[in-house]
């Protein structure tokens, strides 16, 4: 009887770790919002200026650390978002958030990239220019790695020196998917 429970046992610890997205259930729902935010220079402090993709929210970049990005309009006319790091956010671990431009448009993009983002130089964009995001390590994620996310640059008010972009980001610990719902992957 034991002989066939050892060759029951050994299928069982392999079809386990055949699995090579061992991570819970995701229970965050992607979702993309529109966001405002103010330039960092030229607006009242109280403006929100920064955007922490964990909280998928804007933030004030005077009372936070947890920015991913900033926004600021250079004496020179040029629209710019500044990575955490250059906010004085960096992230944990030597994961800091960056920022990727890429030619995808905002829906042809459904995964994440891992590598290749701005971390310490500002990123100029335009109207239309579509971004990957990296944030920082979230304090949830028990695996110690970042959440990823996509945006897209809607438009910006000079008036009022905003910009307005649409944004998606997966908060599910491990997840990489960048679509709407609940990620599989």
């Amino acid at each position: 009887m034991r002989s066939g429970v050892a060759p029951l046992l050994a299928v069982a610890v392999l079809a386990a770790c055949s699995d090579a997205n061992q991570i819970p259930d995701a229970t965050f729902t992607n979702a993309v919002d529109t966001v405002v935010v103010y330039a960092i220079s030229g607006t009242e402090v109280f403006r929100p200026s920064g955007y922490a993709m964990t909280q998928r929210s804007p933030v004030r970049l005077d009372n936070t650390s947890s920015a991913d990005f900033g926004y600021d309009r250079t004496s020179d006319g040029r629209d710019v978002l500044l990575p955490g790091a250059m906010l004085g956010h960096p992230g944990s671990s030597g994961v800091d958030p960056g920022l990727q431009l890429t030619t995808q448009t905002f829906d042809e993009i459904t995964l994440a990239l891992t590598n290749g983002y701005t971390t310490l130089d500002t990123v100029a964009v335009s109207a239309g220019d579509v971004l990957y995001m990296r944030s920082r390590i979230p304090g949830s994620c028990f695996l110690g790695v970042p959440a990823y996310g996509k945006l897209e640059i809607l438009e910006f008010d000079r008036d009022n020196r905003t910009i307005t972009f649409r944004v998606l980001g997966n908060l599910n610990c491990g997840y990489k998917s960048l679509v709407p719902g609940i990620p599989l992957q």
